[in-house]
């Protein structure tokens, strides 16, 4: 996929759309344009039963704050094959904005005051690969 100055122009002709989408729009614009990334591949495994209300609590708390601090976020994915299980992916533009933005998040006052407290017990393992997409995501093959 090539990011042309005329994409560009068609996203800001959007400023009237639905702001969620245009945000999205732009997003996907500023990533496909910077394709050297360092994405971390994340397994979570949540308690027996409790997959739901740990997503739930992610999609309404955790992935808006990552987003407003500068985190590209893909997924979740629900496994197939364990109902207690997801992946999703964590993206950076270098390893020094990775320590960082983590720190931002991890360290913050929803982490620390709300989200530790909730979403910790009820994950009962979780795994982290953490790799550098020189080229992007690459292509299905």
């Amino acid at each position: 996929m090539t990011v042309t100055h005329n994409s560009v122009l068609a996203a800001h002709r959007l400023k009237n759309a639905v702001p969620r989408l245009r945000d999205g729009i732009f997003l996907f614009l500023r990533a496909m344009q910077t394709l050297r990334m360092i994405i971390e591949m994340r397994t979570y495994k949540i308690k027996a039963g409790r997959r739901g209300e740990f997503l739930k609590t992610f999609e309404s708390k955790a992935r808006p704050e990552h987003e407003k601090i500068g985190m590209k976020i893909l997924g979740p994915f629900l496994s197939v094959e364990n109902e207690d299980t997801f992946f999703w992916m964590r993206a950076f533009p270098d390893l020094k904005s990775r320590e960082q933005l983590r720190n931002e998040f991890y360290e913050g006052k929803l982490w620390k005051e709300e989200l530790e407290g909730k979403l910790m017990p009820i994950l009962e393992e979780y795994d982290v690969i953490v790799v550098d997409a020189k080229d992007g995501l690459g292509d299905w093959r």
